[in-house]
């Protein structure tokens, strides 16, 4: 059915496997809050958007990725979803960017790469082709996600 939505849920398993191999480095209390959140990026996180430079996520599967990662969060910093803690504060706090401006980044760098390559991947993202459309309305496209991601 096209979509990224068994691309993410795969990520996400893949992700929480990697989470609990390195949770006694995450849990320790002798380790700084930024080294926590620069093996969560670098471990976890890697692991989670592997790929997704080429996603277009619809509006569920965002908030799943995004759930994923607070869920995590919290286990390392012990936060009960019922604590008046916001997530702005353990984002400031582990030194990391929030899941969906990550994924953003990571779109506009592919971006860069896309427009730098070669003039026959140019050409080919030019080409118009001629198509009926359907009634219902259109599957939002990586071009138009990369509009948005400029616009925001």
């Amino acid at each position: 059915g096209g979509g990224c939505t068994l691309a993410i849920a795969t990520r996400c398993s893949t992700a929480w496997g990697k989470f609990r191999k390195v949770l006694p480095i995450l849990t320790s209390k002798h380790v700084f809050f930024l080294t926590h959140g620069k093996v969560l990026n670098d471990c976890i996180r890697s692991t989670l958007l592997h790929s997704s430079e080429t996603w277009v996520p619809s509006a569920p599967d965002l908030p799943w990725l995004c759930r994923n990662d607070i869920s995590m969060i919290c286990w390392i910093c012990g936060v009960n979803p019922y604590d008046d803690v916001h997530m702005e504060t353990l984002y400031a706090k582990f030194g990391i960017q929030e899941e969906a401006v990550a994924l953003r980044s990571k779109r506009l760098r592919w971006l860069g790469h896309v427009t730098h390559a070669s003039s026959w991947i140019n050409s080919i993202t030019d080409i118009n082709i001629p198509c009926s459309r359907r009634r219902k309305r259109p599957r939002k496209s990586w071009s138009d996600s990369i509009r948005t991601d400029i616009n925001t």
